[in-house]
């Protein structure tokens, strides 16, 4: 399969290879340089929710000794969310990338957006790539390249540290899909093995990327000459294949787990609820970008028979619509009207690979990251049905300069913790995920009545919403109710089961109480389930040291630190210790 028509048509306009080159050029630059300036102001953003877990408190990504660790370990191995297990993400490409950067950064937050831009860049500049590799216009490919970068629906994945998974997944996705047009067109075994190398990092990125090989099929489909049965002769595609199915396999391998956490509710009724709300969601935020929300919280709907048939009539009109109009519509516009579709697929709630196990269901903006690509495609494709050049070139301007706006004024909602949660709650008021974040925001800060008031809003509306019980019960112990701080602890674990944070919030309740063999025992129950848990620790050696035994101490102090040396708690601690030590022989 080779591709004629771009040489052909350059040369009946005697436009020279150079020329091409150097407008191709001037246009990568364009756009690489747009992601800049439009990003510049997301470097001030500091890390924010996941990038505690994956970031700040990552001991694998601060030192180069754990890379045999992240690759044979949950994406949120820090997060230990059930039962001291993560919840099924197995993404080392990004955990490696959080080790570079903070080789050159350290914990500065300016350096990990850096990178997030630059991949923003590349990604914007690939499908500018593979839009002209398949078309004759390079301005058409260079405009869908450009109002793909400063859409703002992206604007989770690019600004958020833990929004990379997205970049890096639609980065490989991007990659391999060019490489294997070229191989298509030269038949180069080495751009084959390339294509098939970056799938894989693609999978290991974010998975979503598995879904390549039905593009690729489609692809071989739409630009086949012959239409037939011959299209699944092709030999090559089935490594693709082979490689999403060893994807699996390593998976279960490495997480020795099936599936991520299930919610409530069954796979029909997750599908049927991200149908009739979140793909009208999603293509409300495609057209119209603006009063975006960092979390999306959305009820497990019932079954109605009556949206069901509406469903099935709209598929049928598309359908027909589709066969009655397909010869006159271009090849390239049917293969990203079944990109578009292809796309949202993993994030359908099927499979809840994308589920957190505190929400029924996964519904998420920086989801429509890879989506979004095609839709810009078809918005350009729209504006270049005018026929006059200067309405077209009006019209794209226009566009990029409302989403660059509009994209600035989202960046100045996640300055701030507090008010990017706060926006999305007035569109989600019952949202127990985030009025128990906006709780830990008042946690973390001090103010414990702000904190109890968002706390008990949510164990009004569910008493045994995951961490909701650990959270009230730190309330109490900072405060130092420690006896109401234990019963809810206890709470949080009968309702949700065992879990290392709560173990050790157990036993500084107990600590605090002077309840000393109670208070080891918890700690020792919490490294069981987390053995990487510098906290527990941390807090294990103080309590030897409130008792003198100073070995025992400075043993815990010192392995806290070897996990995690950036850790300034247990440097603190065994200076003091070392102090008190010296301070007792001075004085023998």
């Amino acid at each position: 399969m080779r591709y004629q028509g771009l040489s052909k048509r350059l040369n009946s306009k005697n436009i020279s290879a150079e020329k091409i080159f150097m407008r191709k050029t001037a246009y990568i630059l364009i756009i690489f340089f747009t992601v800049i300036i439009a990003y510049q102001k997301s470097a001030k953003v500091p890390f924010l929710f996941d990038d505690t877990d994956l970031i700040i408190n990552n001991p694998q990504i601060k030192n180069f000794n754990h890379i045999n660790k992240i690759l044979t370990s949950d994406f949120f191995e820090q997060k230990q969310t059930v039962q001291g297990k993560g919840i099924g993400y197995y993404r080392p490409v990004v955990i490696l990338s959080y080790m570079l950067d903070y080789k050159i950064w350290g914990l500065n937050a300016k350096g990990f957006h850096y990178t997030n831009i630059l991949l923003h860049s590349i990604n914007s500049v690939l499908l500018f790539l593979i839009i002209f590799f398949l078309c004759d216009d390079l301005f058409f490919s260079f405009c869908c390249g450009l109002i793909f970068s400063v859409h703002p629906v992206q604007s989770e994945s690019v600004i958020w540290i833990s929004g990379r998974t997205d970049l890096f997944g639609v980065l490989f996705f991007f990659s391999s899909f060019y490489l294997y047009l070229l191989y298509k067109n030269k038949k180069n075994k080495t751009v084959l093995a390339l294509s098939l190398l970056f799938y894989a990092f693609g999978v290991l990125s974010k998975e979503f990327a598995i879904i390549l090989p039905a593009l690729l099929l489609c692809f071989d489909y739409i630009y086949s000459e012959k239409k037939d049965k011959t299209i699944f002769l092709n030999y090559p595609l089935y490594s693709y294949f082979l490689i999403g199915f060893s994807y699996f396999i390593l998976r279960k391998a490495v997480l020795n787990i099936s599936n991520p956490f299930f919610n409530q509710g069954s796979a029909l009724d997750r599908v049927y609820t991200f149908i009739f709300s979140g793909i009208p969601y999603y293509f409300s935020k495609l057209v119209f970008p603006y009063n975006l929300n960092v979390y999306i919280d959305f009820q497990i709907q019932q079954f109605r028979l009556s949206n069901l048939i509406i469903l099935i009539l709209a598929i049928c009109a598309c359908m027909f619509f589709l066969k009655k109009y397909y010869n006159k519509i271009s090849s390239l516009a049917v293969l990203f009207i079944c990109f578009l579709i292809i796309s949202i697929i993993p994030f359908s709630n099927v499979l809840p690979f994308s589920l957190a196990p505190d929400s029924e269901i996964s519904v998420a903006e920086r989801f429509l990251y890879l989506t979004s690509s095609a839709f810009c495609f078809l918005i350009a494709r729209i504006i270049f049905l005018f026929k006059r050049v200067f309405l077209r070139k009006t019209i794209v301007i226009l566009t990029v300069i409302s989403y660059i706006v509009l994209l600035n004024i989202r960046i100045t909602d996640w300055l701030n913790e507090e008010t990017l949660l706060s926006k999305s709650l007035k569109n989600y008021p019952d949202s127990k995920l985030m009025l128990n974040k906006l709780g830990d925001i008042y946690e973390n800060r001090g103010k414990f009545k702000e904190a109890m008031i968002y706390y008990e809003k949510v164990y009004l509306m569910n008493y045994r919403y995951i961490g909701v019980n650990n959270n009230i019960g730190a309330v109490y112990m900072k405060t130092g109710d420690y006896d109401k701080a234990l019963k809810y602890f206890e709470d949080e674990i009968f309702f949700n089961g065992e879990n290392a944070v709560v173990y050790n919030n157990m036993g500084l309740a107990f600590f605090y109480k002077n309840m000393i063999r109670e208070s080891l025992a918890n700690f020792s129950k919490a490294l069981q389930i987390y053995p990487g848990y510098c906290e527990a620790y941390n807090n294990t050696g103080v309590v030897f040291a409130s008792i003198n035994k100073t070995e025992e101490a400075e043993r815990f102090f010192n392995y806290a630190l070897s996990i995690s040396p950036d850790y300034e708690a247990p440097k603190k601690n065994l200076g003091l210790l070392r102090e008190s030590v010296r301070r007792n022989y001075s004085e023998k």
